[in-house]
């Protein structure tokens, strides 16, 4: 068989369903491949390469598995940084897929020929693995060794960069790609018993690795076997937001109760989560002095980042929850603890609840169970973030998690519908929706149930709030000071998709594209915050001083 033949031979055998690209000349055999496999894998046109790379990493984030993104050299291939490097950031794994013209790259040139560039120096820093092929003989290897370290251990993108001509050459199966550097248990649930029995107010600290190793149902059934509450990363909410053990999430935007309950900790058990607090922050300093830290990751390199009174284990989530789930575990006085922490939630659950989060709380009651959130970055997701817990919804919510890439949200909704065939929801910013507004053309075109919320405060709301508090004054961020947005109702006529402002009940049903403006002041700033220097339970706006001395010293 021919290369192409055999690499999406190899793609459908492994059940990848979707690739998203735009043909160039160096992957048209791969292209048409693909387009004679069309019963067994579909092939889409994006519109932007930085969209079929959000695409993938929708569709890889939502499910685990992977999914391919292509783009032919030079400027295509360029155009797939970003994305490739928000899904090496959430640990999604993305196969991406270039080629190039030139056997021999000569790098003491700045162009070896047209558009040839070392695109795997260019990626290495943001995949799992990057490799250039440049022989017919290696080619079944490297595919199978890049698929392989694409969804092993902590999961991520791959990238093969391979030679045009292989594409159309024969190639020759050459055995199976076999990894001998699988990361073997710690053992750490004989740890964490141990250290529980002496604890009077454990947490569990959870992040996105529960999403990757699949855990979530093991997550909260030993949550409520054990008694004991669990606190997440923001991005990290949709885990078990059912479960009567899940308190919220932490941060320096976090839910104000969580930050407390964090606050109040002696023992934090953080599974898949980074623990990425500044060690030198005065707010979160606090937590590393006062309370013991057991932390339970997958990525060996993660063990490299010192965090103080931490006993580290590198181990798979789901290892850790099985294990424990074999165990009795027990520590001191489990209702004092949660009685606290009940108090803390009941006290100030309706705190912190502006505009825009009351209309996301109130269109996320109406949305079906089933309908996907997608967020992007700005405000508009942190507002998102705690609509979704004030609302008391348990859908799925995807975000750009530590990349923050802005105007991700688009490109991944069309991922997630390929994946899940479910509604999608769409929550963007006037800022996030301009810099990828051409896949409007793919979503309309299409004809995809993906739902479009737009909160267009006419302004970059995230910088503006920053320019305001350092500098006293404006600089590209508002409408007198260089930032501008087009009429959204004309944009989404232009791409054959159906424009409303908002009124409740507008979303009830998503069975078509549909772009929903909500108008929102630009002074409206991102609340609650965490000041530099502030214990991280001193967010504001400030509480009532008695209220804050009353639950301070619970």
């Amino acid at each position: 068989m021919t290369g192409a033949e055999f690499l999406v031979d190899y793609l459908v055998k492994l059940g990848v369903t979707d690739v998203f690209g735009i043909p160039g000349g160096v992957v048209l055999d791969f292209l048409y491949e693909l387009d004679r496999r069309k019963d067994d894998i579909s092939v889409h046109l994006s519109f932007h390469e930085q969209c079929a790379g959000f695409a993938a990493s929708g569709y890889a984030q939502l499910s685990g598995r992977l999914c391919v993104a292509y783009a032919t050299k030079g400027p295509g291939i360029t155009n797939l940084l970003t994305p490739v490097a928000d899904a090496y950031s959430d640990g999604s794994p993305v196969l991406i897929v270039t080629a190039h013209s030139e056997k021999k790259l000569d790098k003491n040139l700045r162009f070896t020929g047209e558009q040839e560039l070392d695109t795997v120096d260019i990626f290495k820093s943001v995949t799992k693995y990057a490799v250039r092929i440049d022989s017919p003989e290696v080619f079944p290897f490297e595919i199978k060794k890049a698929c392989d370290i694409a969804v092993e251990g902590r999961k991520g993108p791959v990238l093969i960069d391979v030679l045009s001509g292989i594409f159309s050459e024969k190639v020759s199966d050459n055995g199976m790609y076999s990894n001998t550097d699988m990361i073997t248990s710690s053992k750490s649930a004989d740890y964490i018993i141990d250290r529980l029995k002496i604890s009077r107010r454990p947490v569990f600290l959870i992040g996105d690795g529960i999403h990757q190793s699949c855990s979530e149902n093991l997550m909260r059934e030993l949550a409520e076997k054990a008694d004991i509450p669990v606190l997440s990363s923001r991005c990290a909410g949709d885990i078990m937001p059912a479960s009567e053990m899940y308190y919220g999430y932490i941060g320096s935007h976090g839910i104000r109760y969580a930050n407390f309950i964090l606050s109040k900790a002696d023992l934090i058990i953080a599974l898949g989560n980074r623990l990425a607090f500044p060690t030198d922050s005065e707010s979160f300093r606090p937590i590393y002095e006062n309370a013991e830290i057991i932390r339970i990751e997958a990525d060996e390199s993660e063990a490299d980042r010192h965090i103080p009174n931490c006993k580290h284990f590198i181990e798979n989530a789901s290892d850790t929850l099985d294990e424990l789930l074999r165990h009795s575990i027990c520590y001191i006085e489990p209702q004092k603890w949660l009685d606290v922490c009940k108090r803390l939630k009941n006290s100030l659950f309706e705190t912190d609840i502006n505009l825009p989060t009351g209309i996301l709380s109130e269109v996320f009651r109406t949305i079906g169970s089933d309908v996907i959130i997608v967020n992007d970055v700005g405000n508009n997701e942190f507002w998102s973030s705690r609509a979704y817990i004030y609302a008391g919804i348990s859908n799925r919510a995807l975000y750009s998690k530590c990349f923050g890439a802005l105007g991700c949200s688009l490109g991944k909704s069309i991922g997630v519908y390929y994946k899940s065939r479910h509604p999608v929801f769409c929550v963007t910013g006037d800022q996030g929706l301009q810099l990828n507004s051409q896949e409007l053309q793919f979503i309309g075109m299409n004809r995809l149930p993906i739902a479009i919320l737009l909160l267009n405060n006419h302004s970059s709301g995230m910088i503006r709030s920053r320019e305001r508090q350092r500098y006293g004054r404006f600089v590209h961020t508002t409408s007198d000071s260089g930032y501008g947005t087009p009429d959204f109702k004309k944009l989404a006529a232009a791409y054959g998709i159906e424009y409303k402002e908002y009124i409740p009940g507008v979303f009830e049903k998503i069975d078509v594209p549909i772009l929903v403006e909500v108008g929102i002041d630009e002074t409206v700033d991102m609340e609650p915050n965490l000041p530099r220097g502030n214990m991280c339970q001193e967010l504001v706006p400030a509480l009532d001083k008695t209220l804050f001395e009353v639950l301070d010293i619970l």
